[in-house]
């Protein structure tokens, strides 16, 4: 099944001017594939989630953009276009599962909320206790019978895993799932998204700010700056060869284990991306990044460039004048 958004764009209305949070995004990957969304705080990865489930804050507007999937098209202009397809084709998990998770219910009502609008086959008691122990929940019988707040992080975001895995969604939206999870923890409730999407076959969207995970975890990748897709390609190609300086730098500040010491030690390990987002109400001429480019030459401050080829496979495109052609 085809899954496409098209010409995303989303607005605020703020007390000082309309933030123009996203601009014109349009992410296509193949059924079935992890593709990672990502970018500094502030350039629209968690709007574009909430877009596609329609649950922006009261003073978004959706400008322009669809979902797509299959052969079906939702015009996300439409209020409440998808609101028949969260939990059930579409489902998300949140960056934070203390509060996306409702405190005053037990885990077997969240279980079975979402059994009540994809119905399975087992007794629901079964099935849920079930999608527990697939997640990798130790005694799930008696768990389904706590609060979240008895349980800890990690365990809350399985629930949340479980509960996609009872929903069977063609499209998960992961949002930061790993947001102060210990790097243990991390890989496991990782690896359980990993089999979720080999279980049931759904295409992920996950939004993260690690380069490091996208390129554990992800098959595809796309760049968000200040609301605006930047690069787009398969993993593989983006790392090895990046089509965007934006790209290049986010890859520079990521942290190993073998970068140098010395007495330089904290700027070595420690880099930045100089500069700052632009505001996102009054957006800048030309391409948005240039000013906190090195790259930047004459058309940068005055043309928007286009999505040229870059230097890997046929799907990898960025938004730079310096791939246009010779």
């Amino acid at each position: 099944m085809r899954i496409a958004v098209e010409n995303l764009s989303v607005d605020f209305a703020t007390p000082t001017g309309t933030a123009h949070a996203v601009r014109d995004v349009s992410i296509a990957t193949e059924a079935g594939s992890i593709i990672g969304i990502v970018g500094e705080s502030g350039s629209g990865k968690s709007t574009i989630g909430l877009a596609l489930l329609g649950l922006l804050a009261d003073n978004a507007r959706v400008r322009s953009g669809a979902l797509i999937l299959g052969a079906e098209r939702f015009d996300l202009t439409r209020s409440n276009a998808t609101a028949e397809l969260r939990g059930t084709r579409i489902a998300m998990i949140f960056q934070d599962p203390l509060s996306s998770l409702n405190p005053v219910f037990t885990i077997r009502s969240h279980l079975y909320e979402v059994l009540r609008r994809r119905p399975s086959a087992l007794p629901m008691a079964k099935a849920a206790e079930e999608a527990l122990d697939s997640v990798g929940i130790d005694r799930p019988r008696q768990r389904l019978d706590q609060y979240p707040h008895e349980l800890s992080g990690g365990m809350r975001q399985r629930v949340a895993i479980a509960m996609a895995l009872l929903a069977r969604p063609h499209l998960l939206i992961a949002d930061e799932p790993t947001t102060a999870l210990d790097v243990t923890v991390e890989a496991q409730v990782m690896l359980e998204i990993r089999k979720l999407r080999d279980t049931i076959g759904c295409t992920i969207l996950f939004i993260t700010h690690s380069l490091g995970l996208v390129a554990q975890h992800c098959d595809d990748i796309a760049v968000l700056y200040a609301g605006e897709m930047v690069e787009q390609g398969k993993v593989v190609d983006v790392a090895a060869a990046p089509g965007h300086p934006y790209t290049a730098a986010l890859l520079s500040c990521e942290v190993t284990i073998d970068q140098p010491r010395g007495s330089n030690a904290i700027e070595n390990r420690f880099r930045v991306v100089p500069g700052e987002l632009p505001d996102i109400r009054h957006r800048p001429p030309g391409c948005i990044f240039q000013p906190r480019c090195e790259f930047a030459f004459a058309p940068c401050p005055v043309v928007v460039p286009p999505y040229y080829p870059a230097p890997g496979g046929a799907s990898h495109v960025a938004s730079c004048h310096l791939r246009a052609p010779a």
